[in-house]
């Protein structure tokens, strides 16, 4: 049973990666948390079912630093669906540190002899307690071996639950408040089941130590009845929500895409989902920040002012704005801000600064970078060159 939830759980991974690595960062971390959840069951196979001493004498040890990043992983892929954060920021590199210490301390294992490594899968076909006894792993010298193992569910228990925490806490961002209801609750549930999985893990592993031997994971007991129910819920959970697993509906796009977006390469089936959640309400929401921010902070002023810099001002997620300028007004946002730009560049001429300052430093107080893109804009909105119109006034 646990072999065919592992190979399923992989496949499932291999499809959020190829449907998402293009247009959504976060959900490739959830692509991931199941590629390590899924080789995690797969050792665990290994180890208390397997008669093949190669599988062991691979699987035993040589990746169980991996099994430290399911937690961050799955943490990341809530903050991406709730926040728009969709990349690894310095500050989010102590994630890792469990995961590289591990490492370390398996060093040399994963560099010891094939030989040795046959000769230690062995010893666990002979016994399958020596796993419990013999860990090879160079910190189980300064705490017991059961740590070890214990680490790895509670890890993952505890970045669950606060996941589940930071995702359920109310947001004071009007956008993301519409956007969660398209799958919160899908998430919820699925963040439900693997803090119920890691907690189940820990209690076996508890008994085990308290036993002196892995019995627990090899009886029938509740306790393994129910882990295989919850491993074969989170192996269903992403088959019910497939607007995310096959990339239909991405609710964090990478900084790349934004481009594309402008470009008008935003696909059908994504403007559906967005079409969902710009009604009249959100839609009078998002008009509101946009027109409010520009009139009293006027950003367009200032040279940096980009789509991605305004949405961080006004807290819309970006592509949320692309899709508004795109779809709702029907106009691109440096036409928007060239637009105000302009208007602020006809009224400083009239105001007699044409008599004090050349057009190009006119440009540059209206948030112009150059006087080609300064000419070029006012052109468009006016029919005259800025040297004309100021001539004319």
């Amino acid at each position: 049973m646990l072999l065919g939830l592992s190979i399923i759980g992989f496949f499932l991974s291999l499809i959020f990666i190829f449907y998402n690595y293009k247009k959504c960062y976060c959900y490739i971390f959830l692509g991931l948390f199941y590629s390590i959840s899924s080789l995690y069951v797969f050792i665990q196979y290994v180890l208390l079912y397997s008669e093949s001493k190669w599988l062991i004498a691979v699987f035993y040890l040589n990746f169980a630093f991996l099994s430290y990043l399911a937690g961050p992983f799955l943490f990341f892929y809530v903050r991406g669906f709730k926040t728009g954060l969709s990349k690894i920021k310095k500050r989010d590199y102590w994630h890792f540190l469990p995961s590289v210490i591990i490492l370390i301390a398996t060093t040399n294992h994963i560099f010891s002899p094939w030989p040795q490594k046959m000769a230690i899968a062995d010893q666990i076909l002979s016994d399958r307690n020596f796993i419990w006894k013999s860990n090879f792993i160079l910190v189980n010298y300064y705490y017991p071996i059961f740590i070890n193992f214990l680490s790895r569910p509670l890890l993952i228990f505890i970045y669950s639950a606060f996941s589940l925490k930071y995702l359920i806490k109310k947001s004071s961002n009007e956008s993301l408040k519409y956007e969660l209801k398209v799958n919160k609750k899908w998430l919820i549930i699925l963040l439900s089941t693997i803090i119920a999985i890691s907690f189940l893990q820990v209690i076996q592993i508890l008994l085990s130590t308290f036993k002196l031997n892995i019995n627990p994971f090899l009886s029938i007991n509740f306790i393994q009845i129910s882990s295989v129910i919850l491993l074969s819920t989170l192996i269903i959970l992403p088959f019910l929500n497939p607007k995310d697993l096959y990339g239909l509906k991405n609710n964090v796009l990478s900084p790349n895409n934004e481009t594309e977006c402008i470009n008008n390469n935003v696909d059908e089936k994504r403007n559906f989902s967005f079409k969902l959640l710009f009604d009249e309400n959100y839609t009078q929401i998002v008009e509101q920040k946009v027109n409010n921010c520009m009139k009293k902070n006027q950003p367009y002023l200032r040279a940096e002012c980009n789509i991605s810099h305004f949405a961080k001002l006004i807290k819309i997620p970006t592509h949320h704005l692309l899709y508004y300028f795109k779809e709702i007004k029907k106009q691109s946002f440096n036409d928007f801000r060239n637009e105000l730009r302009v208007m602020h560049a006809a009224k400083l001429m009239n105001e007699g600064k044409a008599n004090k300052f050349t057009m190009e430093a006119i440009g540059q107080m209206s948030g112009f970078s150059s006087r080609n893109t300064f000419f070029k804009a006012f052109k468009k909105y006016f029919g005259v060159s800025p040297g004309n119109f100021g001539h004319k006034k």
